[in-house]
């Protein structure tokens, strides 16, 4: 006689447990055999409930070049169409169909199939940025190589190119019979103006070695000399010179200056000059030319009014030779020495008569 979960009972040698996979199924069975009246010992089988379920999912339409099929972790066998047995995942390359064969620890077999369409990866490029110098207009078509379903800028435009006239960054999206898309975008941009500065025409007493240079960092350089390929140049003559620098988007910046000679300066004085003692001496010292300003130094400064002007009042007590220097606005120098000569004897005059009558005149005495 069986004995089962459920109530079930039978009486026959061998039994059927039909729907074995499910959980009002599962459990112990016992038999008791009965022979004239004696009975065996008892004997059970146990009938489990897997509870598995091997599912690859919905048939798949995907934008992609490839996807991954997982049959999930609970088997301990798995048997792809391909014959793969050594994992529970598949990488799907092509479209088409794919399927498994699982098995659990109980030795149930479950099966599986999905159908995979791949339509690859949609690609689509704007290309590089796209720069205008400064003084250029900004005026430039952009658009995608290749034909697509749709187009949509971010202008709002759904044409497969657009007129961009004005700075900015340009986006679009683009879609292909599939329906898989792809976005990319470009900047349009205006260059701030290049700038090279050679500085203001210049007035110089000395061109035996002047350097004219502007900004490094550009591409390109090429001077009125003829000479190109370096930021700076040393001049020997006065003219007008300018140069022209290119940058890497190929704009350019330029500059002029005009450099000229300025008289030589030169200092016109006495050289050597006398006075008494105790007398004093204006001293006027000319210098050429005499349109432009000059810093003036005396050394030494004893016996001197001043020590920074042209035409100081010398009173020294014994003769000093004195150097005055001169440098103009433009950087033109000269220097010169005066000697000047004191004489520490002079005639003193002393009156040999004197009338004290109170008139107010020569009433008294003096030396």
């Amino acid at each position: 006689a069986w004995t089962g979960p459920n109530g079930f009972s039978a009486t026959d040698r061998s039994v059927v447990v039909s729907n074995a996979a499910t959980l009002s199924t599962a459990g112990v069975y016992l038999l008791q055999v009965s022979v004239n009246g004696c009975e065996s010992p008892a004997d059970t089988v146990a009938i489990a409930f897997s509870g598995l379920d091997l599912d690859l999912g919905s048939d798949l339409a995907l934008c992609e070049n490839e996807v991954t099929l997982d049959a999930g972790p609970d088997f301990v066998r798995y048997l792809w169409e391909d014959g793969n047995t050594d994992t529970r995942t598949r990488e799907a390359t092509t479209s088409g169909r794919y399927s498994v064969q699982a098995t659990d620890v109980f030795g149930c077999i479950f099966f599986d199939s999905i159908e995979v369409d791949l339509y690859g990866v949609l690609q689509m490029e704007l290309g590089e940025d796209q720069f205008f110098c400064a003084e250029e207009i900004v005026s430039t078509t952009l658009g995608p190589i290749p034909d697509y379903a749709t187009y949509q800028w971010s202008t709002g435009a759904d044409s497969a190119a657009i007129l961009a006239i004005t700075p900015g960054r340009y986006e679009l999206t683009v879609s292909d019979a599939f329906d898989c898309t792809a976005t990319d975008f470009v900047s349009v941009i205006q260059l701030d103006p290049s700038v090279v500065d050679l500085g203001t025409d210049v007035l110089l007493c000395d061109l035996s070695s002047r350097l004219l240079a502007v900004d490094e960092g550009y591409a390109s350089y090429e001077w009125s000399t003829g000479i190109v390929g370096t930021s700076s140049i040393r001049i020997a003559e006065e003219g007008t010179y300018w140069v022209v620098a290119t940058d890497t988007f190929g704009c350019t910046a330029t500059d002029t200056t005009y450099i000229s000679l300025v008289p030589e300066t030169q200092i016109v004085v006495e050289e050597l000059l006398e006075l008494d003692l105790g007398d004093s001496l204006l001293r006027d010292v000319r210098v050429f030319p005499t349109d432009f300003n000059y810093e003036v130094t005396w050394s030494p400064g004893e016996g001197l009014s001043c020590t920074d002007c042209l035409t100081p009042v010398a009173r020294p007590v014994y003769s000093q030779e004195y150097q005055v220097k001169v440098v103009s606005e433009y950087d033109c120098r000269d220097s010169t020495t005066i000697f000047l000569r004191v004489n520490p004897r002079r005639s003193v005059f002393i009156p040999d008569a004197f009338s004290p009558n109170s008139d107010g005149v020569n009433d008294e005495f003096e030396i």
